[in-house]
């Protein structure tokens, strides 16, 4: 099986380091994965690494630049990209790849599998705006994370029922842990008692990282003593600066940072004491996934699919979006009670070794490829 995955990028490192575990783990099963990416020109820095390491693992990557995420050009290249590689199935994933993957792909007559982790109802009218909706009914399989995140789909009319079905998500196993929480922690300049609140990944809007500084400068007035918290903002992104400032003018500086750090997300995490994940739209699975495989509780929004990745109360805690009050209870909540926030994440990691293991996630997804080549070889009579 030949399968070519055509992606946007469009969060960033997380993005990347899954598509570090994914492809060669394809490669490890047979399939011949090759990787086509789509991106920006700020984007290319991250593009030439990850390309470098999938290269050294034998696996094929192209690149197509663009300035303008509509531009046509990005289908005609995609186009005789596939002309060369002649896959079995086009796997698209992120806004820009589904909506030049997708028509490529059908070009050519072959079966496409796009990944939706999911969008707001309230975002629908963009991605009209962008054209998503014109190239969904060429999709033959839509993959969600979550049975519930696939009934929100179809109730919301983001794609047809038939087209839907859920693939668990999954993250790789983990050979780094607790070990690299003091090195880590130290480079940070972090002392032994403070306690860390991270979020990690792509500085955006929907990502709502200001509601989470707000909750920080709630968790402060609350203290009745010398305040320890520490909110740590890992990534970059367009929203960098408007989240410096906001820092400067609650008068958090020292007390929330941003932080670029070249290290993986799956280091990072071990350093925290609790994880937040907080958006109100295009929900970064992964970084969940890995704050569960470190045993760390997740403060998350009542958002498909993280409140299914995450147990209410056993895991973790659900929070509503843009409500930095509530935010703040919840992170009180984990972080004045030790033995409840190590219960959590001890439970957390059980649920993702029992529910959300990287075999589970590569059988149902290479199960769910087998099954749209075999419908599509079936209606072209081959």
């Amino acid at each position: 099986m030949k399968t070519i995955h055509v992606h946007g990028l469009e969060l960033g490192r997380l993005d990347a380091e899954q598509l570090l575990d994914l492809l060669p783990a394809l490669a490890n099963r047979g399939v011949e994965p090759t990787l086509a990416v789509l991106i920006s020109p700020d984007r290319t820095r991250m593009a030439g690494e990850l390309f470098s390491e999938l290269r050294c693992r034998e696996i094929e990557c192209h690149a197509l630049e663009y300035s303008w995420d509509l531009d046509p050009r990005l289908t005609t290249g995609l186009h005789r990209i596939l002309e060369k590689v002649s896959p079995d199935i086009v796997h698209v994933e992120g806004a820009t790849g589904e909506l030049h993957g997708t028509p490529a792909a059908r070009l050519k007559n072959l079966p496409v599998v796009a990944s939706r982790n999911g969008s707001s109802t309230a975002s629908l009218s963009r991605l009209a705006g962008r054209g998503l909706t014109a190239v969904t009914p060429l999709i033959t399989r839509i993959i969600t994370a979550s049975p519930g995140l696939s009934d929100e789909m179809a109730h919301s009319g983001q794609a047809s029922r038939e087209q839907l079905a859920s693939v668990a998500p999954g993250v790789a196993p983990s050979s780094t842990g607790r070990e690299r929480r003091g090195s880590l922690r130290n480079r940070w300049n972090l002392r032994p008692d403070d306690q860390v609140i991270l979020s990690a990944g792509e500085f955006r809007r929907d990502q709502d990282h200001s509601v989470l500084l707000e909750a920080a400068a709630r968790l402060r007035e609350r203290a009745a003593t010398p305040n320890r918290t520490r909110l740590i903002l890992a990534g970059d992104g367009p929203e960098r600066d408007s989240l410096r400032e906001q820092i400067d003018g609650l008068a958090l500086r020292g007390e929330a940072w941003i932080l670029q750090d070249d290290s993986c997300y799956r280091d990072m995490v071990s350093a925290a004491d609790v994880v937040a994940v907080v958006p109100s739209d295009h929900p970064p699975v992964r970084a969940v996934l890995l704050a569960m495989q470190a045993a760390m509780p997740v403060v998350t929004t009542q958002l498909e699919p993280l409140s299914d990745l995450v147990a209410d109360g056993v895991t973790g805690v659900h929070v509503p979006a843009r409500n930095p009050a509530m935010i703040a209870a919840a992170f009180s909540r984990v972080l004045e009670d030790p033995m409840l926030g190590a219960e959590m994440g001890r439970m957390g990691r059980h649920r993702q070794e029992s529910y959300f293991s990287f075999e589970r996630h590569l059988d149902q997804l290479t199960e769910s490829y087998s099954r749209c080549i075999a419908a599509c070889r079936s209606a072209a009579g081959t």
